[in-house]
């Protein structure tokens, strides 16, 4: 089964559907709030289509797809953009190491193939090092939209994040699930038209992405000691002003302002961190209980 995100994709969505029913039974798309005609000629061609009425994003796009896909019962799932940058013939390179057995999750990597121009190339690596160091693996290609998940993939990895940043969240949630993950080489095919998103853009996103899969991971080494630090530090100008309020029976506005502010983002930090650490351990208890 094909899954394809599209965002006004009506010159591209035929070749792509086309090439990618002769290797998978089914294809579904999801148009996330298009303008022109990409439903229609998705549905035109037989293409299960879902709609959003508005551009939520990629990642809710995707999380609908696959949602749809595991109701089916699909046992091998592929994603890939409806933009014509993927090479929908390249398909039985990604799921032939799953119908083997061999893995849960294939990712199909520019980096190991080859179309991606070099300015592409660097802004991927920095991105790809920020999501390896919170996954603690070794992608080459973490931002690819082109990727086969397994039975297992499809049950383990929750899509949470609803924009660009999904393919760095999912290469996160796989990886910390214990997921067997590798990359084939796949080519990257650029038509030389405007991105829908600016690379400063996209980025930035992923980079929230990741720093916010880091602290949902680890709230109390990224969010707990950083609050009790504050909380510390908030104590300094606290004993200072009793000090001064003691000998001249003055209060100092200043001085409260930074100790207030000190008091309140160390204990804001200190309790969101306790509140995620509950919640992570509360959804391991119902994984295990499953």
């Amino acid at each position: 089964m094909a899954c394809i995100p599209c965002l006004n994709e009506e010159e591209h969505i035929a070749s792509v559907i086309v090439r990618a029913r002769k290797h998978v039974d089914q294809v579904i798309v999801c148009d996330d709030g298009s303008t022109d005609l990409t439903a229609d000629i998705a549905q035109s061609l037989g293409a299960m289509v879902i709609r959003h009425g508005s551009n939520i994003g990629k990642g809710a796009a995707i999380a609908d797809m696959l949602e749809v896909a595991k109701g089916m019962g699909a046992t091998v799932v592929v994603t890939l953009d409806g933009d014509g940058q993927h090479n929908a013939d390249e398909i039985p390179l990604l799921v032939e190491p799953i119908i083997q057995g061999r893995v849960d999750l294939v990712n199909g990597s520019r980096e190991l193939g080859d179309g991606m121009p070099g300015h592409r190339k660097l802004g991927n690596r920095v991105l790809n090092g920020m999501t390896n160091m919170v996954s603690k693996g070794s992608i080459r290609d973490t931002q690819s939209g082109f990727r086969a998940f397994s039975r297992r993939a499809l049950e383990e990895v929750e899509v949470k994040d609803a924009g660009i940043g999904v393919e760095s969240q999912m290469i996160i949630e796989a990886q910390s699930k214990g997921l067997r993950v590798v990359e084939v080489p796949v080519q990257q095919i650029y038509s030389g038209g405007a991105s829908t998103y600016s690379s400063a853009r996209h980025g930035t996103y992923v980079v929230g992405t990741v720093v916010r899969s880091l602290v949902e991971r680890s709230p109390l080494k990224y969010l707990g000691i950083p609050g009790v630090i504050l909380v510390l530090a908030g104590i300094v100008p606290a004993l200072d002003l009793l000090s001064i309020y003691n000998a001249t029976r003055y209060w100092s506005l200043p001085l409260t302002i930074v100790t207030g502010g000190f008091f309140f983002i160390g204990i804001t930090l200190v309790m969101t961190s306790l509140l995620l650490y509950s919640i992570n351990n509360l959804e391991v208890r119902l994984r295990h209980s499953h």
